[in-house]
C-alpha cells in the first residue's frame, strides 16, 4: 500500500509527538510511520505509539505538553478518518516527477 507522503512529513505535528516522545529525529519518525501505515493495521500500531507518547507526558506530570500531543492525536485520527484534512493542519508537499 502506498502512504501520501504529506501524511508523514517530518514537520507534521503527529510525527513530531512520535520523534519527541520515542527520542528518535523526525525524519526517522516519519519513516517509521511511513512504512507502519503501509501494513495491516498500520494505523492502529502508530495510533497506539502516539497514545503512549501522551501517556508517558502525563505520567511525567507534563500536562501542557500532554495536552498538544493529545490534539496531535486528533489531528492524526481525523486525518485518517476523512483523508489528507480540508485545511492547513497537515503542510502539503509538492511532488515531483
Amino acid at each position: 500500500m502506498l502512504v501520501d507522503r504529506t501524511l508523514v512529513a517530518s514537520d507534521v505535528p503527529y510525527i513530531k509527538v512520535l520523534a519527541s516522545g520515542l527520542d528518535m529525529p523526525p525524519i526517522v519518525a516519519g519513516a517509521w510511520a511511513e512504512m507502519t501505515l503501509a501494513q495491516p493495521h498500520g494505523a492502529e500500531k502508530v495510533h497506539e505509539m502516539l497514545e503512549r507518547c501522551v501517556h508517558n507526558a502525563d505520567a511525567q506530570g507534563d500536562g501542557a505538553l500532554a495536552a498538544s500531543w493529545r490534539d496531535a492525536l486528533g489531528t492524526f485520527d481525523a486525518t485518517l478518518r476523512v483523508g489528507a484534512p480540508s485545511d492547513d493542519s497537515v503542510p502539503r508537499r509538492e511532488t515531483r516527477h
